[in-house]
């Protein structure tokens, strides 16, 4: 190892292995006299766009109707027009099981979304266990509740509660009012606030 002396001011200059080897000049490092470079962290690259599957599901269920007669019409146009190219080609007819594959593929999601739908369609697409809490808020509540405070008791966004006690007002369940004395949005369950529900007991 070699320690080189710089004139003074300046800092202690550093070599080993000579001319092939490690020198240190300050807070500049060759390796065999080519400049060391220090590479950046590779950043992760931004996500273009982030898909709120909640939203997503809740999106397809409110326009189920569209979205299965989209699925069905799909699977007929599939399967009689590989049906017809096949005739008019004079092809062999066990060409035909792919696209009738596909189009049972198709029938089959077509039916199994409308089965879904269907059971989530009263409360405008909400989650049945978001649902049975957000009644058991109701009830503690007497029937009165804001976006605030289903959103504290659920752990829950703010949007995400907004959207859900609006998604019960759609659905003819619950009135919204506003209180005489802040003015806040208040989303009133009428039976419960009636006393027609009651609170349920502990074992």
């Amino acid at each position: 190892m070699k320690s080189v002396n710089p004139p003074h001011g300046s800092q202690r200059a550093i070599s080993v292995g000579g001319s092939s080897g490690i020198h240190i000049d300050g807070g500049s490092v060759q390796i065999g006299g080519v400049p060391f470079v220090e590479r950046q962290p590779v950043q992760p690259p931004t996500p273009i766009a982030v898909v709120d599957l909640t939203r997503a599901t809740a999106l397809l269920v409110r326009h189920s109707g569209l979205v299965t007669a989209a699925l069905s019409t799909g699977a007929g146009v599939l399967v009689v027009g590989a049906a017809a190219l096949i005739s008019l080609l004079q092809l062999p007819w066990l060409l035909l099981a792919a696209p009738g594959a596909a189009g049972a593929i198709l029938l089959t999601a077509a039916l199994a979304l409308l089965l879904y739908a269907r059971k989530r369609i009263t409360t405008g697409g909400i989650e049945p266990e978001v649902e049975r809490r957000i009644l058991e808020v109701a009830v503690a509540c007497k029937g009165r509740v804001t976006v605030t405070a289903v959103a504290r008791a659920l752990a829950m966004p703010m949007a995400e509660a907004d959207a859900t006690l609006a998604a019960f007002a759609r659905s003819g369940h619950v009135t919204v009012d506003n209180d005489p004395a802040s003015g806040v949005v208040v989303y009133v369950f009428p039976d419960i606030e009636a006393g027609l529900v009651p609170m349920r007991r502990s074992p």
